[in-house]
């Protein structure tokens, strides 16, 4: 990877660790002013977390040796800046008792079904296997939180 797409890409990835950090701030405020669903809430937090902390290992990655990466289908940083000022809305809407939890349900799966999420895997293209580690468990977790949520979706009347 050239260095100037290598900038672009670290970019990108820090917008999308600080994404995850945003939906880790929803989630954990859904269950502390919803009430229900306490641990699901609690466990999306902490993956998400989770999710920033490997974006921002796997950008360290590409910095230190952008040779063994090559860019793959480009993502706009602005429309993540988007989807995190979505987030930030929500998160004052909650705030604000605006939002059910059904709502905050529907809203939690729709961003995990977001383009965004799924396009992780195609933003570079590597072999090395610390990334593809890392790459791997966000998008495990994050089919296992679609499931999860449309799970307590179906639960509700």
């Amino acid at each position: 990877m050239l260095p100037g797409e290598a900038r672009k890409v670290e970019e990108l990835m820090g917008a999308m660790a600080l994404l995850e950090q945003e939906m880790a701030v929803f989630y954990e405020s859904c269950a502390e002013i919803l009430g229900e669903d306490e641990a699901l809430w609690r466990d999306l937090a902490a993956a998400e977390r989770l999710h920033a902390q490997f974006l921002q290992e796997m950008k360290a990655l590409l910095k230190s040796d952008p040779s063994h990466f090559q860019v793959g289908r480009p993502m706009n940083p602005v429309a993540v800046r988007t989807v995190i000022q979505g987030v930030r809305d929500n998160l004052k809407k909650l705030k604000n008792q605006e939002l059910t939890q059904k709502k905050a349900l529907f809203l939690a799966r729709d961003l995990e079904r977001s383009i965004l999420e799924s396009q992780y895997a195609a933003i570079v293209k590597t072999n090395h296997p610390e990334y593809q580690k890392a790459l791997h468990k966000i998008l495990t977790d994050t089919r296992s939180h679609q499931e999860s949520l449309e799970q307590q979706i179906r639960g509700r009347p």
